[in-house]
């Protein structure tokens, strides 16, 4: 993999191309701190969480909006993870519902 996704407080995910220091790619948006990635197997994409209860699916190669977004995550203050399975059709994150 030639790319790194961080997560940070202020909601954004910034994405570095490891063989250029100097370069960022595109960053993407959430309203509050990101919580956890995930990468997808196809490479061009990944899953995001935050603590304001985003869980969305993006495209690396168009960040300007998500292209899922899955309802009903619920996290107010918690940092957990997020996995997917090896067949990427289940996601799991940590949230703070009941």
């Amino acid at each position: 993999a030639t790319r790194v996704a961080a997560g940070c407080r202020n909601g954004s995910v910034w994405l570095y191309d490891v063989r250029s220091k100097e370069r960022r790619l595109p960053t993407l948006q959430h309203r509050q701190a990101v919580c956890g990635l995930h990468p997808l197997s196809d490479g061009r994409s990944l899953i995001a969480a935050s603590v304001g209860g985003d869980l969305q699916r993006w495209d690396l190669r168009s960040p300007g909006r998500p292209l899922l977004r899955f309802p009903g995550h619920v996290n107010t203050h918690h940092f957990a993870g997020v996995a997917a399975d090896e067949e990427e059709r289940m996601v799991w994150a940590g949230g703070s519902d009941e």
